[in-house]
């Protein structure tokens, strides 16, 4: 594994996303460029392939609105310069063939998560200036569709010839209930980022001084996390090994045992063995000292710890070696599993101009426009949406792009309601009492606490297994059947 510093892979991934003809040079590698034409007619390449499936029969948009607002959260202190969203947008209107009909303007809004959050039904109610399009959070499209705020966009996309260009999970993730409530432009895959500096102190990884290359590690079980934290244990006590503070990893965890937190028919799990199995995997790394949980995480005092899940690159690993592994399945058998979460571009219910609004999104998608963006945001640890675009050259030479990228395609999706929210709480008191206490019987209680919770928050009704053994075996043969 070559040096890893997170600066030079910003700095090389701008340069190869600027480059002259770089923005869509295998843009669809798993697709055949069409055979050569008969009567003299030039063939057809991937790329105009790709941008094909992207055109649309679009409204005529002389009328409407003259301008077209897109808003969005930023960190930037000069986002004309510095936010890549801004950069995207700018780039896609100019080169539109539409822009001498409509005016576009760009309302970055530099504010905390939980400001945006806050203001936003104000911002997109009736009465206020309501933006055309906004850049939002896959994981409050389900709150904000409940609510009323975003347009329901299924009708467009049924009709939208690229809609069957982007990964299936993304596509999940922009919906809710019923609807379609936006469409993918973000897409991030949790993993587990490690200190492979102190992996490879400890002999977790193999280091080859005379190349000065260092083996990936790949964990094939949880049995291989626990042995390196083993290893890193040994080699230094006051390391924390693993940080298992969030729900995250219980919910990689319960997948890697099979498990899900709903049912094919969207009941919620109160019991089950893989869920059995995760709280006794996450007990015995509490038990052995080899992972630190919520409260462990609030220690003011306490060193990082040497192997973080996570969607993107800790803080703390920013400046030194890093690595990248998939979270392996409980057995060598099982695929590795990942949860995705993304961003999603979405037309506010009281937009001004939803025609226009929807025209220039398409616009934004398009593979010459969108493929520039993908990769600087994957410098951040992003990830490009869309299928056809996934293996393009532009993303060449950007570290752990591909090992995300390949997880993608099979990424968890949680359950698309806000009742995820009360449910993640429970789980994260289940984790809490577990490190307090990670004896036999303190985890059946914590297990019950958790069966308890869920209960309470979704109702009984809306919970598996059910009181009715008859209306549980009905479920399961469902399930079977699915």
């Amino acid at each position: 594994m070559t040096k890893r510093i997170i600066g030079m892979i910003m700095a090389a991934a701008l340069a190869v996303s600027l480059l002259p003809g770089a923005a869509v040079s295998a843009a669809a590698q798993d697709h055949k460029a069409a055979a050569p034409a008969e009567n003299g007619q030039q063939e057809t390449t991937p790329e105009q392939e790709a941008a094909a499936a992207s055109a649309q029969s679009l409204p005529d948009l002389t009328g409407g609105s003259a301008v077209i607002t897109l808003m969005w959260r930023t960190d930037a202190e000069d986002p004309e310069t510095q936010d890549p969203v801004w950069q995207w947008a700018q780039g896609a209107f100019d080169t539109w063939e539409e822009k001498e009909n409509k005016e576009l303007k760009l309302v970055p809004v530099k504010e905390s998560e939980q400001e945006w959050r806050a203001a936003l039904p104000e911002r997109l109610g009736e009465g206020g200036e309501c933006p055309d399009l906004i850049l939002g959070s896959t994981s409050h499209l389900p709150a904000d569709a409940e609510a009323g705020l975003l347009t329901d966009l299924s009708a467009q996309a049924a009709s939208y010839s690229a809609w069957d260009w982007f990964y299936d999970p993304l596509k999940d993730l922009s919906s809710a209930g019923n609807g379609v409530y936006g469409v993918p432009c973000g897409a991030l895959a949790a993993g587990l980022w490690y200190d492979a500096d102190r992996l490879a102190e400890a002999g977790v990884t193999d280091y080859d001084e005379d190349s000065e290359e260092q083996e990936d590690w790949t964990p094939s079980s949880v049995g291989d996390l626990r042995e390196a934290c083993r290893l890193l244990q040994r080699q230094d006590r006051d390391l924390r090994y693993l940080d298992a503070s969030g729900t995250l990893f219980y919910e990689l965890l319960l997948l890697s045992c099979g498990g899900r937190p709903v049912t094919a028919q969207g009941t919620w799990i109160t019991e089950s063995e893989p869920s059995a199995e995760a709280i006794a995997a996450l007990r015995d790394l509490y038990a052995e000292g080899y992972a630190f949980g919520p409260a462990g995480a609030q220690e003011e005092d306490a060193p990082s710890a040497a192997i973080i899940p996570g969607f993107v690159v800790p803080a703390q690993m920013a400046d030194g070696e890093t690595g990248f592994a998939a979270m392996p399945a409980l057995s060598e058998a099982g695929a590795p599993v990942t949860v995705a979460e993304g961003t999603v571009l979405e037309i506010p219910e009281c937009a001004p101009d939803k025609e226009a609004a929807w025209a220039f999104l398409c616009r934004m998608m398009e593979p010459e426009c969108y493929l520039p963006y993908a990769v600087k945001t994957a410098a951040y640890g992003g990830l490009c949406v869309r299928t056809d675009l996934a293996q393009s050259e532009a993303f060449d030479g950007i570290p752990f792009y591909a090992a995300r990228q390949a997880l993608l395609s099979g990424a968890f999706v949680r359950p698309r309601t806000p009742l995820y929210t009360q449910i993640s709480h429970c789980v994260l008191e289940m984790m809490e009492a577990l490190e307090e206490d990670p004896s036999e019987d303190a985890a059946e209680a914590a297990a019950q606490a958790l069966r308890a919770g869920i209960e309470e928050a979704a109702g009984a009704e809306n919970c598996w297994p059910k009181a009715d053994p008859e209306e549980d075996a009905a479920e399961e043969e469902s399930a079977e059947e699915e």
